[in-house]
């Protein structure tokens, strides 16, 4: 195709007299066509899943073109059958980066579609084609399998500026394959009755089936939600500080500790297991969170109840958890992830039953705690 185009010239002369110089000006237009057979080009990385419970989607691309962009835009559905909508911009630049945040009421299960457009005046482009549409599976579940080998799970959510829910594992975490199930949860379905929180429910939460015990520690990472970046937890409009992470242990939720990273969006955590995870909005950090739940265990029944305490919130500190006997004798000292007492001495030896005494020094309290356990056989 060719484009006509026109180039206005000016033209200054001088004018000459005996005893003064002036000048005067001469115009020109000239005519001219240039070849433009070469469409827009569109990048974009597809998104790859839609969360059914926040319904969030931003799609992203950039678009180019050698002379000018006349038009831009996306076309969007849940089904394309029954009609789409639009958003179009008309840059009139040579590039353009497109950022939309899809309407929630729009993105309904199983699937979102979508395809993008571009247009210069002469040639239009689209994205995966004229006639096809990106789709974009919008569920709440989805399987994957965790290797003996190693490696990285991510549930992705439809936004990518911000963090997703992401397993780090090493090699030899357990013992052969598993296939894990990962369920986005309603935050409605929990209601928590508890006086440290700002919200009785979770802002977030996963449960993972089957609950798996990992030989060696992973890194979980935990997104909640801030669409605008504003600091402020979506929804609730609570500050994104006071996010915490916790897990259900069957009874009760649980103080996990991590770090939170409010740029991603997420909170990080290790951790040996899976189970029910959420976040939620806290007061403070109160020594009732932070203090073992286990009043009592039984190592020795083997019966996979009540074998260990577990000293929550201290999953990346450097402190040391003491266990002594009502003698004040030392047997046993944790140094590092897990802090965990599974009721054997220094010596790997089963401890006789009776009370003893754990105490430690909590970080994020600023403030050393001690209690009681009781071993029973």
């Amino acid at each position: 195709m060719r484009r006509l185009c026109f180039l206005l010239l000016f033209f200054e002369l001088p004018l000459l007299s005996f005893q003064t110089i002036s000048s005067y000006t001469i115009t020109a237009f000239v005519q001219f066509t240039v070849e433009d057979s070469t469409p827009p080009v569109i990048d974009h990385e597809e998104i790859k899943r839609i969360s059914e419970i926040t319904r969030i989607a931003r799609v992203i691309a950039t678009f180019r073109d050698e002379i000018q962009l006349s038009k831009v835009g996306i076309y969007y559905s849940s089904s394309p059958s029954a009609g789409f909508l639009k958003k179009e911009f008309s840059p009139q630049t040579t590039f353009y980066s497109m950022n939309v945040l899809i309407e929630k009421e729009i993105i309904n299960p199983p699937t979102f579609y979508y395809r993008l457009m571009a247009f210069d005046g002469i040639n239009y482009s689209y994205l995966p084609s004229s006639s096809s549409w990106f789709e974009v599976k919008v569920n709440r579940i989805e399987y994957f399998d965790i290797s003996s080998s190693g490696g990285e799970i991510i549930l992705y959510d439809g936004n990518s500026e911000d963090g997703e829910l992401r397993l780090i594992y090493p090699k030899n975490v357990v013992d052969e394959d598993v296939r894990l199930k990962i369920e986005e949860t309603s935050p409605f379905e929990f209601n928590v009755e508890n006086d440290e929180f700002l919200w009785r429910n979770p802002v977030s939460v996963y449960s993972f089936q089957p609950d798996i015990d990992f030989k060696r520690e992973i890194i979980l990472e935990v997104p909640y939600q801030d669409v605008n970046d504003d600091g402020r937890v979506d929804d609730v409009n609570i500050e994104e500080r006071n996010c915490q992470l916790f897990f259900f242990d069957g009874f009760e939720w649980r103080f996990c500790g991590g770090d939170l990273d409010s740029k991603k969006n997420i909170i990080r955590v290790r951790t040996d297991h899976l189970s029910i995870y959420g976040v939620f909005l806290l007061k403070k950090i109160s020594k009732n969170l932070l203090k073992p739940k286990q009043k009592f265990i039984s190592p020795g029944v083997k019966d996979g109840v009540n074998d260990e305490i577990v000293f929550d919130g201290l999953d990346d500190s450097n402190t040391e958890v003491k266990i002594f006997d009502l003698r004040g004798r030392m047997v046993k000292r944790i140094k590092g992830y897990p802090y965990k007492w599974d009721g054997r001495d220094k010596r790997g030896r089963l401890v006789e039953p009776g009370a003893y005494i754990y105490q430690y020094f909590h970080p994020l309290l600023d403030k050393r705690i001690t209690g009681v356990v009781i071993v029973v056989r």
